[in-house]
């Protein structure tokens, strides 16, 4: 069994890039790096500006302290992300989208739209088979 973080490094950019283009589909590696549960999400609360860590387990509830600290990991070796430290006591983090990361917004947005429309699709599809009299 694989874990998750066998397949981090596994689907790591630098890792795809290093493949030969004609190996590479890059919709599914994109797919590949916003697939992990809570990606999208962190994703979208750091589209509005940088985030502490507490900010980010406040907002998105459900998300253990662990699963945040795998997936900013992740985000940030594959540089969709930066991480500041602030030299200060207490210390300071925050982490914000890269210039790369912000090339993701559009995407997300047209996810999102999609999953509306598909469920609305799926919603009438449902509505209308309701309708129809069984034969």
């Amino acid at each position: 069994m694989r874990t998750e973080a066998m397949i981090d490094q596994d689907f790591t950019v630098s890792n795809a890039v290093c493949q030969s283009e004609t190996d590479v589909n890059a919709a599914d590696l994109t797919v590949q790096l916003l697939s992990h549960k809570w990606t999208i999400p962190i994703l979208i609360e750091l589209s509005s500006g940088p985030k502490r860590p507490c900010d980010l387990e406040r907002k998105l509830i459900g998300l253990s302290a662990k699963t945040l600290a795998e997936r900013l990991h992740h985000l940030q070796q594959n540089n969709i992300i930066t991480r500041k430290s602030y030299a200060q006591i207490p210390p300071k983090v925050e982490y914000s989208l890269t210039e790369l990361g912000a090339k993701l917004k559009p995407v997300i947005s047209q996810l999102e739209a999609y999953g509306l429309y598909f469920l609305s699709e799926k919603n009438a599809l449902g509505n209308d088979e309701k309708k129809t009299p069984n034969a």
